[in-house]
C-alpha cells in the first residue's frame, strides 16, 4: 500500500513510478476521468503507455490500462461500487490468469424480475440484484442499484444480472439470470422495505435471516402491494 496522492500531478507521478519500480502490477483507485482535475491518465501517457481509457460498462466506465515502467497499471475508478465492479470483472480474473491460478467456483440462479427497470445509457449494465423466494417457492429478483457511490448496493445484493447495451426496458416478470457473488447465497425469510426505522431494524435483528432496504415508505408499500416484500415500514405524511 502506497500513501493517498491527490489529484496533485507532482505526487501522483512520485507515487506511481516508486510503485513502478517495486511491484509488477500497480492498482490505483480514483482519479480516472479526462477531467481538467484527474491526472492520473496523463502521468501514465507521459510516463508510460496508455493502453485503455474508458470501458462501456456501467458501474465502472472511467478505467484505465497501462505500462509504467516495466510494471502493468491499472486505474480504478474512484466510486466504490464501481471500483469493486471493475475489479471483480476485470481486474481479479486477469491476476489468476497470470499467476495460474484456477476461476473460484460460481453459481448462476434463473428468477423473475420482481419490477421494471428502465435504462438507455447505450452500456452493457451489471446490475446488482437481491433474491427473495414468494409462496409458491419461485425465485424473484430485486434491483437494488443505489448508484456508484453506494456501497450498499453490493451489501444488500446477492449476485449481479448482465444487461445487454442495447437493452433500455426490462419488464416485471421478464425471466432473468443471476450471477451470485457467492455460491452459498441464501434468500433471506424475511424481507422488508421502506421508510427507515431502527425500532424495526432491532426486530428484524431478531429474527435471524432477515434483509430490509430503506427505498421510502411509498415505494416500500408499492413492493408490498406486488408481492415481493413481506413486510413496509411507512411514515406519516
Amino acid at each position: 500500500l502506497y500513501p493517498h496522492a491527490g489529484d496533485d500531478m507532482d505526487a501522483m507521478e512520485d507515487a506511481l513510478t516508486t510503485a513502478a519500480e517495486e511491484c509488477d502490477l500497480v492498482l490505483s483507485s480514483g482519479s480516472t476521468s479526462a477531467s481538467a482535475v484527474d491526472v492520473i491518465y496523463r502521468v501514465i501517457e507521459e510516463r508510460g503507455d496508455l493502453l485503455l481509457h474508458g470501458v462501456s460498462v456501467k458501474p465502472g466506465k472511467p478505467m484505465l490500462v497501462g505500462r509504467l515502467e516495466d510494471s502493468a497499471y491499472v486505474g480504478l475508478p474512484g466510486y466504490p461500487v464501481s471500483a469493486l465492479t471493475i475489479f471483480r470483472t476485470f481486474v481479479a480474473p486477469a491476476i489468476r490468469r497470470a499467476a495460474g491460478l484456477p476461476e473460484p467456483r460460481t453459481a448462476t440462479v434463473d428468477g423473475t424480475l420482481a419490477a421494471e427497470e428502465r435504462y438507455s445509457e447505450g452500456r452493457t449494465r451489471l446490475m446488482p440484484v437481491g433474491l427473495v423466494e414468494n409462496e409458491a417457492g419461485e425465485t424473484l429478483v430485486y434491483p437494488v442499484d443505489k448508484g456508484s457511490g453506494a456501497t450498499t448496493s453490493l451489501v444488500e445484493a446477492d449476485g449481479v444480472v448482465e444487461v445487454d447495451a442495447d437493452t433500455e426496458y426490462l419488464a416485471a416478470g421478464e425471466d432473468v439470470t443471476v450471477t451470485l457473488f457467492s455460491p452459498n447465497v441464501r434468500t433471506p425469510a424475511v424481507l422488508a422495505f421502506g421508510e427507515d426505522d431502527p425500532a424495526f431494524s432491532r426486530l428484524l435483528d431478531r429474527l435471524g435471516s432477515s434483509r430490509f432496504l430503506p427505498v421510502g415508505s411509498r415505494e416500500g408499500l408499492r413492493r408490498l402491494r406486488d408481492g415481493l416484500a413481506d413486510a413496509a415500514v411507512g411514515a406519516p405524511e
